[in-house]
């Protein structure tokens, strides 16, 4: 894989790519969630590199990405330009694209592709582990008010499921957590979300750990405080939805009115935890291979 920085509008971003092994072949541009970067996805890469272009960059303020000048630069629909960037100075402004995201990757990539001005470039959209951010927040606001039990149920375990969100709305102290207690901290958010022991993404040095964890805290900032995101109209891009079934993090129901907005979906589901393209990544790479070749 190459490597170069990329200027945008707001810092230079640290890519990952590699050319498609043979004309015309398709690009694939990967987005990380937190606390990650783009060595989540070594296992997906590693499996599609001879066959498609692949694009995998650090998001702002991880590792050499460097970070927006102000928290506002983490909002989802500030950071979209500079992601549109990245795949206009690698892949060429007029190449579509396919896309794939986790976590918070994938709930940035989500509204990526609802947006008009960007969403002509994509071929097709894989969300791992991460929902739309307006999708969810209706699907829950419609169970706690349809007075229906098993529904309310869903939404308030969701809601508890989601404290870690409002912890990190306090100033200081999640910083304060990682930079006390960086490599604890790490293995302890990769045994929950069900990363194997064996994995070597456990082998990050302390330095490495913060230089991840810091800046991006303020997504989930910006998520909260910052302006809402607005639903989206149809969505006619082909998207597919890899589902944890054991997300200790995003319930499985919480993707319960996708229908009401996709129109080409695919949904798959998987006994597996948060990470699960790591822990299962034979499953998702074989996920990746039907739905690319599909819509390549």
């Amino acid at each position: 894989m190459a490597e170069k920085m990329i200027p945008t509008t707001d810092g230079k971003l640290h890519v990952y790519y590699s050319e498609p092994p043979q004309k015309g072949a398709d690009w694939i541009f990967f987005l990380h969630g937190y606390p990650d970067s783009h060595q989540t996805f070594s296992y997906q890469i590693e499996h599609l590199k001879n066959r498609y272009g692949i694009i995998a960059m650090d998001m702002p303020g991880v590792a050499e990405s460097e970070p927006p000048q102000s928290r506002a630069g983490y909002h989802i629909e500030n950071l979209l330009p500079r992601l549109n960037q990245v795949m206009d100075d690698i892949a060429g402004n007029k190449t579509p694209l396919h896309l794939v995201g986790h976590d918070w990757g994938a709930i940035i990539l989500w509204v990526f592709i609802c947006h008009p001005l960007y969403a002509k470039r994509v071929k097709s959209y894989t969300a791992i582990s991460g929902p739309h951010p307006a999708m969810a927040r209706k699907n829950l606001i419609d169970k706690l008010s349809s007075l229906e039990p098993a529904k309310m149920n869903e939404a308030i375990r969701q809601a508890l499921m989601s404290t870690y969100i409002f912890f990190f709305q306090t100033p200081f102290v999640p910083e304060f957590v990682w930079r006390a207690a960086p490599s604890f901290v790490w293995k302890n958010t990769m045994r929950r979300g069900g990363v194997p022991s064996y994995d070597p993404i456990y082998e990050l040095s302390d330095h490495e750990i913060l230089a991840q964890v810091i800046h991006p805290i303020n997504l989930y900032r910006e998520l909260v405080q910052g302006m809402p995101i607005d639903l989206p109209e149809r969505i006619e891009i082909p998207v597919q939805v890899i589902i944890p079934n054991h997300d200790f993090a995003i319930s499985p129901q919480i993707y319960d009115n996708l229908t009401d907005y996709v129109s080409y979906l695919t949904v798959q589901s998987l006994e597996a935890n948060h990470w699960v393209h790591r822990e299962r990544p034979d499953a998702v790479n074989r996920f990746l291979d039907e739905f690319l070749a599909k819509h390549s």
